[in-house]
């Protein structure tokens, strides 16, 4: 069985961690072919070596008749393609397409964020309701899917995002700690994921400035194009890690995790955060509010991100209460194993055909 996906990049991201995340654990055998349209395979690494790929680069010419030669070469089984950056391959195949197409929409870009633009919406109302179906990772894109792309309801998939919560779990990293150059007892702030605009970073330095909490630190794990412009912005206390492989030991490393994005679906970060039983300060993007089970602060609103700061800095008691919750919320409703399972049933219905099964023997008829 042979899966082509198609994504604007396969640079470190939630969509493309997502991805790795169910290849590392699909139940039945396949063989992928991935190609990545800017050229970037960085998150190739996190494959496991079972994972049968191939990475290929993009066509020398862009453009959907250009996409529609390479798939019509690949041969594939099934398209699988990624966001609005891969949606040039949907055009160029969804009229005569030589396999079932999936598309996944797992956020918007910054320049999207709080409207939609009338030229994509258009596109994705003409193509996606051509296509097998389209997976939306939050209840946020489904609303948008629905109410402003047009597409029809049987073409819409949720499918929520799950976490690993036995690789993140509670624990502290002391040692960690010791190397960042935290003291004994300082309260640490921590961030990860990339340093891009969407992130609102500069609302968060200046929040954390305006604390003045003795000896608290800010740690954000992750690289970007905004890194040097938080770098010159940021006072004392922030930590700057860079890109990490494991992420794992950061959260550990962590008392209370932040977020204060302007645009979010499902973070694939605020789910390794509570998984790691931290309490959370983010917000209300996406499905975020949904996620944490309470009412998180409106993008943009710096007084009431600070309050909300402060007020969690401030209570140990309180941090203790809200990790727990945390921790038990990805447990029950952000399970790994059944977001691979809802992948996997629905790529098998879209092929219509038998898989040879991995071990338990899923898919059988």
């Amino acid at each position: 069985m042979h899966l082509l996906h198609i994504l604007p990049g396969f640079e470190t991201g939630g969509t493309q961690l997502r991805l790795c995340s169910i290849l590392n654990r699909l139940p039945f055998e396949a063989r992928h072919t991935i190609v990545a349209l800017n050229g970037n395979f960085e998150t190739a690494g996190r494959l496991d070596p079972g994972v049968t790929r191939q990475l290929v680069s993009p066509p020398a010419r862009s453009g959907p008749l250009a996409l529609r030669r390479l798939v019509r070469r690949l041969r594939p089984d099934l398209l699988l393609t990624y966001n609005w950056g891969a949606i040039e391959a949907v055009i160029g195949t969804f009229l005569l397409p030589p396999c079932p197409i999936v598309h996944c929409e797992g956020g918007v870009n910054a320049d999207e964020a709080g409207r939609v633009k009338a030229r994509r919406a258009l596109t994705r109302r003409l193509v996606l309701n051509r296509i097998y179906q389209t997976v939306v990772v939050s209840r946020a894109l489904e609303r948008v899917a629905l109410q402003h792309y047009g597409l029809r309801p049987d073409k819409v998939r949720f499918i929520r995002t799950g976490v690993d919560t036995e690789r993140f779990r509670p624990g502290g990293s002391r040692e960690l700690r010791r190397a960042l150059g935290v003291p004994d007892g300082a309260l640490v702030f921590g961030f990860t994921g990339r340093l891009v605009i969407e992130k609102s970073l500069e609302m968060l330095l200046d929040a954390f400035a305006s604390l003045r909490i003795p000896e608290a630190r800010l740690m954000l794990v992750g690289e970007g194009p905004c890194r040097a412009d938080l770098e010159r912005r940021a006072g004392q206390g922030v930590i700057f890690t860079g890109r990490v492989e494991d992420s794992a030991p950061y959260y550990a490393a962590m008392d209370i995790f932040v977020m204060s994005s302007v645009t979010e679906q499902t973070p694939n970060a605020l789910l390794e955060a509570m998984a790691c039983g931290l309490p959370a300060v983010c917000t209300d993007v996406g499905d975020t509010s949904q996620i944490l089970g309470e009412r998180a602060v409106a993008p943009g609103d710096s007084a009431r991100y600070r309050d909300a700061l402060l007020r969690v800095a401030g209570d140990a008691a309180l941090r203790a209460a809200l990790g727990a919750r945390n921790r038990q919320r990805a447990v029950d409703l952000f399970s790994v194993s059944r977001m691979v399972e809802e992948y996997a049933g629905l790529w098998l219905e879209a092929l219509g055909r038998e898989p040879r099964p991995k071990g338990s023997g899923f898919g059988k008829k």
